[in-house]
């Protein structure tokens, strides 16, 4: 049950930030608001990759929770509280705090905790705000840009958001050492399949966002002599890093078709045989 928790959990996550960024966009011509709303996004974000750290079931659990309600307080304190904000914030928050009580239950219920015990080893925080610093940095960068800019328009914007939600998934995907929630109930089969679907869809998000951020890059580039100087740097960041990006994530693709095709040949070679 604790991870059927988990996946609702993820799911309106996604739902409030979504919500919470049309109503910030709906009353923002100024865009200052929507930089704060990204700011909270990054800064829970930043707290959110310290998840893994965390190899007991429970204390995971806890920590999460103890992130919604900071991230409650910060869109309360940060963002105007107008009525679709507010019942956005606070209808989303009710449900993932139910969801949350309702998995450490299960896990506080169940006999022990995650039979993975080892401990992450010492180095893993300065792995994780590696990772995360590399995936958002540039991202950070194009809110500073003018609001004009195509960097700012609501469908870039939106690609930004789903690429934090998903960015920090595959954080958790990667270096959790309590991916299992249940020790009795075990639903394993669907977290992986979650976890699976979440990961297909980030690299897809991811991709679109490198493909659209290098087009948006070189149409103003091409009229640089109306950009600031400010965005004219951020484009030449742009096209260097998703350039790079396109070709990381095109030799990753080859090489993994390469390296599962032969795989699967043999596989079915074998059963033929």
């Amino acid at each position: 049950m604790a991870n059927l928790m988990i996946v609702l959990i993820d799911i309106f996550d996604l739902a409030e930030q979504i919500g919470i960024y049309c109503a910030v966009k709906g009353n923002d011509p100024t865009g200052n608001v929507q930089r704060r709303f990204f700011f909270i996004l990054f800064a829970i974000g930043a707290l959110s990759v310290f998840k893994p750290l965390f190899n007991q079931p429970r204390l995971y659990i806890i920590f999460s929770l103890c992130i919604e309600n900071l991230k409650l307080i910060l869109q309360l304190s940060f963002l105007p509280r107008t009525a679709d904000l507010l019942t956005i914030t606070i209808v989303f928050f009710f449900f993932e705090v139910l969801f949350h009580s309702l998995a450490l239950y299960t896990a506080w219920t169940s006999n022990g905790n995650h039979p993975n015990q080892h401990r992450p080893p010492r180095c893993t925080i300065c792995i994780l705000l590696f990772w995360y610093e590399m995936m958002f940095e540039t991202q950070i960068l194009l809110l500073f840009m003018d609001s004009r800019s195509p960097f700012r328009d609501t469908f870039f914007e939106i690609l930004i958001s789903l690429s934090i939600f998903f960015g920090l998934i595959v954080v958790d995907k990667h270096f959790s050492w309590a991916l299992y929630m249940d020790d009795v109930n075990t639903d394993h089969s669907l977290y992986n399949t979650w976890r699976l679907i979440l990961n297909i869809l980030g690299v897809v998000e991811y991709f679109t966002l490198t493909i659209t951020g290098i087009v948006y890059a070189s149409k103003l580039l091409h009229n640089s002599a109306q950009l600031k100087t400010y965005d004219f740097i951020v484009c030449i960041v742009m096209l260097i890093c998703y350039g790079v990006n396109v070709i990381v994530i095109t030799f990753i693709a080859v090489a993994a078709l390469h390296w599962y095709i032969p795989k699967w040949h043999r596989r079915s070679f074998r059963t033929n045989a």
